[in-house]
């Protein structure tokens, strides 16, 4: 489009210009003054000037003379920008050079079509005469929502016409007849459009109440200074003024003015408030970008401390070979490597659980679970980590627990699992306690140890993701800091309210009640059965597997235990294998390289009638759709790798005998 240099002393009228000519496509370039706008245009070569008449310095009249003499920018259109209803401007523009007119107030839907109107009469058209030619394509502006409006006059019949005048237009009118009573009254009500204020208000100024006026208001309002005398520009702008008008008072002009600087102002207001929301969007995102720096920095750190643990003592057990130094230190290294790898996993559910929340996936999948198997499965978990630091981990259940209740199960595993974890962590001697006891028609579960507890003043920030509170121990080993977090928020979409209680060296207690969840609970769901001792012997187990090294583990684990193991590492050899002899269980990955392993058991099912062995899922998808998707393939247990040997072992004994699904585990 085209480069225009707009010529005009009010820096706010200049910005709206700005706003309204660049939206249009052009390049704008601004002089606060006439001399300002003479050198402009000599240096800058603009396509169009947009001249006001009214300026410091050297006026417009003065400005435009001085840009038609020189021969290098003679030829550039001059447009003037000014008020209708001052008698004479016309005439004095043209007789100046002026090539046309653009009334004020500018009105913010014609005024950049009305200046394209110009730049295409001056490449196309011969340019408008000092015969007094109408400007081209001049529209009549639409009409400005009326204000509110704040006049200060010291003089009653002034500020009683100016209220009548403004009134007939539609304006809501507040008169104030001092500075004292104008300011208490802007103090009172800042929701104005335009203050119309006198330069001369008895012994006080006009020029003082502007500034006040401008400071106070919370965005921008638009001032008219009214003057019998002398204006002095340059104080009324460094007051905040944005207009001027003298006395006697033109009512078409007062008017024109009025509609003019409430749309400057709404203008500026808007273009301020949508500047605001994208400083506050940018903040935003800079503060997220913080978070997902801090959030990597922090996961890598913590993620590489069990991954460097498990690297280093396995190389060096492999260095050892069969014949160990120090037995009993192979053992100790051994279980260090377990211990990492497990504190490993618990990071990554944690992180992978937030994960979930933040998606959305919210999804409650009640069941009738056996509360007491509950508990001591859970207590099992963390048990060895206990023994290990010479803490006792002990279970208290009151006797009116009732044997089952109806609750998300893993979710409550879950939520007890970080609760007992960070126990043993921050607990370096005494005990650590799981309880469990009926309230009302709810659950009430409590994690309480006799470690170092949290500081008051930190007690507040335990729920922060990624905080990871230091108390006195240096030795406690680190984590996510998501623990308590994801707790938090399990505990709050089962319904429930999590408390958290520490005394710093005495302790700390973390319990929550959970209500039972029976209005949920789906059909055909069965409860979670206890684990029922049998050994793996004489029972054949078919693993389908395409990683070679887990299919290694899961073979020698099995076969520790008893079972026959047979391998296949595609959906093609399982089909092969079972036609060579039926399982007695399938432990079947559900991503394969040949297929999806929930797809295959759903064609076997059509094939077959139903599934002629129990089916163990192994899957390291964590999204509740895609678990509903493995349940409805008929699946008896659905495992996340990394596989948790316990469960593993409970869905096997399981598995005696059971034809339909049984439990979900972790």
């Amino acid at each position: 489009m085209a480069r225009i240099l707009v010529v005009e002393d009010s820096p706010d009228i200049r910005v709206l210009v700005r706003m309204l000519l660049e939206a249009g496509g052009h390049e704008v370039t601004t002089a606060g003054d006439g001399r300002a706008g003479v050198d402009a245009a000599r240096r800058e070569r603009p396509d169009l000037v947009l001249m006001d008449l009214s300026l410091p310095v050297l006026s417009g009249w003065e400005a435009t003379k001085e840009i038609k003499k020189d021969p290098g920018t003679a030829g550039i259109p001059v447009v003037a920008v000014t008020a209708h209803a001052m008698h004479g401007d016309r005439e004095r523009a043209l007789a100046a050079g002026c090539d046309g007119f653009i009334p004020k107030p500018i009105d913010g839907e014609t005024f950049e079509p009305l200046v394209r109107s110009y730049l295409r009469s001056a490449s196309e058209e011969p340019v408008p005469t000092a015969s007094g030619d109408s400007p081209p394509a001049e529209t009549k502006p639409t009409v400005t929502e009326p204000g509110r409006i704040l006049v200060v006059d010291d003089h009653d019949e002034v500020a009683r016409i100016i209220r009548a005048d403004l009134e007939s237009e539609g304006h809501e009118v507040v008169v104030a007849g001092t500075l004292e009573e104008a300011s208490s009254v802007a103090q009172d009500d800042r929701q104005f459009d335009l203050a119309i204020v006198d330069v001369m208000l008895g012994e006080e100024s006009g020029y003082d109440l502007a500034a006040e006026l401008v400071s106070r208001s919370g965005e921008y309002l638009p001032v008219l200074l009214v003057t019998a005398g002398e204006i002095d520009r340059e104080k009324g702008f460094a007051a905040g003024a944005d207009d001027f008008i003298a006395k006697p008072l033109d009512p078409t002009e007062l008017e024109a003015r009025a509609r003019s600087l409430i749309r400057v102002g709404r203008a500026i207001r808007s273009q301020g408030r949508a500047a605001r929301e994208r400083s506050e969007a940018y903040e935003k995102l800079v503060e997220l970008d913080r978070l997902k720096s801090d959030f990597l920095s922090t996961v890598s750190h913590e993620l590489r401390t069990p991954l460097n643990t498990i690297i280093l003592l396995s190389h060096l057990i492999e260095r050892e070979g069969h014949t160990p130094t120090d037995e009993e230190r192979r053992l100790h290294d051994i279980h260090v490597i377990r211990e990492s790898a497990e504190t490993l996993l618990r990071m990554i559910n944690n992180i992978l659980d937030l994960a979930k929340l933040e998606a959305g996936q919210r999804d409650l999948h009640p069941q009738q679970a056996p509360l007491r198997p509950l508990l001591a499965e859970t207590s099992d978990l963390l048990e060895p980590q206990a023994r290990a630091k010479g803490l006792a981990l002990d279970t208290e259940i009151a006797s009116d627990l009732p044997e089952t209740a109806v609750l998300d199960r893993e979710k409550v595993i879950r939520v007890l699992i970080n609760l007992l974890s960070n126990a043993v962590k921050y607990t370096q001697t005494g005990r650590v306690v799981l309880r469990a006891a009926p309230w009302q028609d709810s659950i009430t579960f409590e994690v309480e140890d006799t470690g170092n507890g949290v500081p008051a003043h930190l007690a507040a920030k335990v729920f922060e993701p990624f905080r990871q509170i230091r108390t006195g121990d240096t030795e406690a080993s680190r984590g996510s800091g998501l623990g308590l977090t994801i707790s938090k928020q399990l505990v709050e979409l089962m319904g429930g309210d999590l408390l958290f209680d520490s005394r710093e060296g005495e302790g700390t207690r973390v319990s929550f009640t959970l209500p039972q969840l029976r209005e949920l609970l789906a059909e055909g769901i069965a409860a979670a059965a206890p684990a029922v001792a049998a050994s793996g012997k004489g029972r054949r187990v078919l693993v389908v597997e395409d990683d070679p090294f887990s299919r290694y583990g899961l073979k020698s684990l099995l076969e520790s235990e008893g079972y026959e193991v047979a391998e296949a590492a595609a959906l093609a050899e399982a089909e092969e294998a079972i036609e060579r002899r039926t399982p007695d269980v399938l432990v079947l990955d559900i991503t394969l390289p040949d297929g999806d392993g929930a797809e295959w058991l759903q064609l076997l099912v059509k094939r077959e009638g139903r599934l002629p062995f129990p089916v163990l899922a192994l899957t390291g998808v964590t999204a509740d759709e895609d678990t509903r998707r493995i349940e409805r393939a008929g699946v008896t247990a659905i495992l996340q790798k990394p596989v948790n040997v316990g469960l593993l072992f409970q869905a096997l004994q399981s598995c005696q005998g059971a034809r339909e699904p049984v439990a979900r585990g972790r």
